[in-house]
């Protein structure tokens, strides 16, 4: 039986203002984000249409307030 492995690889994003760093993270499937919030901000998943409008509607996927 053979297989491929993959590593995981846990991204660090920190909330700073309104802003959060890094501005772009690339990942594959199994990797992770690690939050670190250090003012209150809210977070939401939006399409990539809704981010190229600049706006913030949630697409029913990840949030928090």
């Amino acid at each position: 039986m053979a297989f491929g492995a993959q590593a995981q690889t846990t991204f660090q994003l920190t909330n700073l203002g309104f802003t959060f760093s890094p501005d772009l993270i690339t990942m594959q499937a199994g990797d992770s984000i690690h939050l670190v919030i250090s003012s209150p901000h809210h977070l939401v998943q939006v399409t990539q249409s809704t981010w190229d409008a600049n706006g913030n509607t949630s697409n029913g996927g990840l949030e928090f307030t």
